[in-house]
């Protein structure tokens, strides 16, 4: 009977570390159910460090006369890196059909376009130009009289792995000491 738990429990220790642990999602935030976000970018949400993995901002738009925004800030921890910014979900319910929306990231000066062509894409690359590092990040969605009735990004943050020392570097290096050492040796004995 022993014998049969700690088999179960063996197996079940290396489907776990051969497969490795699920990844869950987590809400950044739900305007549903988190309430509506800061409409100002000088007084923005501030939503704190996100954990590694994958992080999920949905909310609306309803649009108005001077238009409407949603503004957030948040942290990247040292040792991690935002790799992306997903669009998941775009719903445009206005009447002038898929209106552009604005995205900013990291400031208020860079901001790209995005439409329901854009669900599924990364959009880090045409904001940034890639993956970005420890600090805080201001992170807007803004938008005319066009109503959108909901949209969605996910922020997915990685770990930062340090660059490994080649393992032929030492004997790279061992090699060319040898090398100088007899070079010396040589030259010492030629004026002897």
């Amino acid at each position: 009977m022993k014998t049969k738990n700690a088999l179960r429990t063996l197996i079940a220790l290396v489907v776990v570390f051969w497969f490795g642990t699920p990844s869950y999602a987590a809400t950044l935030h739900d305007e549903s159910a988190d309430g509506d976000l800061s409409n100002s970018f000088s007084s923005p949400t501030s939503k704190g460090a996100l954990p590694l993995g994958t992080s999920s901002l949905s909310g609306s738009l309803p649009g108005s006369l001077n238009g409407d925004n949603d503004w957030l800030t948040f942290d990247i921890s040292p040792g991690t890196q935002l790799a992306s910014i997903v669009l998941t979900t775009w719903v445009d319910s206005g009447p002038f059909g898929n209106v552009p929306l604005a995205v900013n990231f990291p400031t208020t000066t860079n901001a790209t376009f995005v439409t329901a062509s854009n669900i599924g894409l990364d959009l880090l690359p045409s904001l940034t130009g890639g993956p970005v590092g420890a600090g805080t990040y201001l992170f807007g969605v803004r938008t005319g009289q066009e109503t959108i009735s909901s949209y969605q990004f996910n922020f997915t943050v990685d770990s930062i792995s340090v660059v490994p020392l080649p393992a032929a570097l030492p004997l790279f290096g061992t090699g060319v000491a040898l090398i100088g050492l007899i070079g010396w040796r040589r030259s010492r004995a030629a004026f002897a």
